[in-house]
């Protein structure tokens, strides 16, 4: 059996800029990037309000959750219930 040397076993973390990854993390504020640059039919849709809200959707923390916490929704009083 071979090994790889130790020269290629180092990992590498990959970053970039903070503020590039609080609007990232953030659906809101990513939602309102995408607008200003034209490509904001490239997100699922994004509701400021209940009462704008076509539904059925799925209800999200505007902060990332991990895919936790995510509600399906039939009405605006079903958002409100869950909130």
């Amino acid at each position: 059996m071979r090994f790889a040397p130790p020269s290629l076993l180092r990992s590498q973390v990959l970053t970039c800029d903070e503020k590039v990854i609080t609007r990232l993390s953030n659906k809101a504020s990513l939602s309102e990037y995408a607008k200003r640059l034209g490509m904001l039919s490239h997100l699922p849709a994004h509701y400021a309000n209940p009462a704008e809200a076509r539904y059925p959707c799925l209800l999200k923390a505007a902060v990332g959750e991990h895919g936790q916490n995510i509600h399906i929704v039939s009405s605006a009083e079903d958002v409100l219930a869950v909130t």
